[in-house]
């Protein structure tokens, strides 16, 4: 290991680090709180879940920006983990945006965090790390670390979209025809922690289901568009795969117990995080087979 390549790891870790340090005090200017107040004074906990899944999110894409080869330089390398780490906030800003106005439009995720709803910040922190699962994904697949390939990243991301979205979609729709046209989003407004749980566990396995599909999918820059539909479609396959499966599973592992009751209704987390467990253990599994 010669001292250019320890610089270079040097120089990739001092980054990370204040790309951590600095997005706690990003994410709560973006939430419109104040991060030690919330935190350390009020003892926020729906706020640290919220703030965890941003660095968690942040994690995953930072990993993928600094591993593989060192760049030629030094400076070229702190370019482009630089370029990802600043990408990676700006897409997790956007993501949140989707997450306010589509997940939890009718009331404020700030105002809701304040006030120390747990379900708002489960829904948050899940939505981020989802995101940060398929920007990973996507550096991954376009298979370069050079800030050139951030143009197919962004966009690969755009399309990642539409799988999160019909997912949430369903989870609605679902939750909507279950209980004579309730909104999902009071239940969460309401603080239903139990079915914010489900559903980190159905967007996390959705995104593990985008890095699953990025493994049967060949990136060819020179046609980018085909890849980035082939993808889509894979992605959408995989998700329709792995919902059969956890339906087959589901009445094995929770013989007996009415799942939608326990759930929607009495906000058993217990449950809930076994439900979650089922569609991540089933979406991992996948990509280990397609890896």
């Amino acid at each position: 290991m010669n001292a250019f390549y320890i610089s270079a790891l040097a120089i990739n870790l001092v980054i990370v680090i204040a790309v951590l340090f600095c997005y706690r005090h990003v994410q709560a200017k973006i939430a419109g709180v104040s991060s030690n107040e919330e935190l350390a004074d009020k003892d926020n906990y729906a706020f640290g879940v919220s703030v965890a899944g941003g660095l968690l999110a942040l994690c995953f894409m930072l990993a993928a920006a600094v591993s593989g080869d060192i760049a030629g330089s030094l400076a070229e390398e702190a370019i482009n983990v630089l370029s990802y780490a600043l990408v990676g906030v700006v897409l997790l800003k956007l993501g949140m945006l989707i997450n306010d106005n589509l997940l939890m439009r009718g009331f404020s995720v700030g105002e809701q965090l304040r006030q120390k709803n747990m379900a708002v910040g489960v829904v948050n922190g899940s939505n981020l790390v989802a995101q940060g699962i398929i920007t990973s994904a996507a550096i991954k697949w376009v298979e370069t670390d050079s800030w050139q390939g951030l143009g197919f990243v962004v966009m690969i991301w755009l399309v990642s979209q539409v799988v999160i979205s019909l997912v949430t979609f369903i989870r609605m729709s679902v939750y909507k025809r279950r209980h004579n046209g309730s909104s999902w989003q009071t239940a969460i407004e309401g603080n239903n922690a139990a079915l914010a749980i489900r559903f980190a566990g159905q967007i996390i396995a959705a995104a593990i289901t985008v890095k699953a599909a990025s493994n049967m999918v060949a990136f060819l820059p020179l046609l980018w568009m085909t890849s980035m539909a082939s993808l889509l479609l894979y992605s959408l396959g995989l998700v329709i795969v792995v919902w059969g499966i956890y339906r087959i599973v589901l009445p094995t592992v929770l013989y007996g117990v009415n799942v939608v009751e326990e759930v929607d209704s009495q906000g058993n987390i217990g449950i809930a995080f076994i439900e979650a467990g089922l569609f991540i253990s089933i979406a991992l599994i996948l990509l280990s087979l397609l890896a």
